[in-house]
């Protein structure tokens, strides 16, 4: 647990590297720990390793499968590469575990708009907007602040 809470002190003041050290060794220790699985994805994202972050990705979700947000950053792991279809099957998912997500749906509209789907894109972004006004509460900022996702 020290670890974990040092990884994500790391990781909010883009000390990537260090987290990712940090939530590795909290692995080692709690191997089942699937949010460490997820933190350390999101610190080898932000390091630029994608393959690694969807190993780690996976086996968050292999622990834990009923947990949207390790589904929907698999999907920014996809995008972030250009597989848009992949990322949008992913976002997909993660709005079947948790609809109406607003950050889920604004990087589904996104990854719409780059796919050339601009009517449903609009909509996705549209529909974002509009629970992010009247619920500012469930938006998090992707990345690791306050809960993490």
């Amino acid at each position: 647990m020290i670890y974990l809470q040092r990884g994500l002190t790391f990781f909010n003041n883009a000390h990537y590297a260090k987290a990712e050290r940090d939530f590795s060794r909290a692995i080692e220790l709690n191997p089942q720990d699937a949010a460490a699985w997820g933190y350390r994805a999101r610190a080898r994202l932000d390091l630029g390793k994608s393959r690694e972050a969807l190993e780690d990705l996976n086996r968050a979700i292999t622990l834990d499968p009923r947990e949207p947000k390790y589904v929907r950053l698999r999907g920014d792991v996809y995008a972030t590469s250009g597989d848009y279809d992949s990322a949008l099957r992913e976002y997909d998912n993660a709005l079947k575990l948790r609809p109406g997500d607003p950050v889920t749906l604004n990087n589904r509209g996104v990854v719409l708009a780059n796919l050339g789907k601009t009517r449903e894109a609009v909509a996705d972004l549209r529909e974002a907007m509009e629970i992010a006004a009247s619920r500012p509460e469930q938006v998090t900022i992707p990345g690791i602040t306050g809960n993490a996702w």
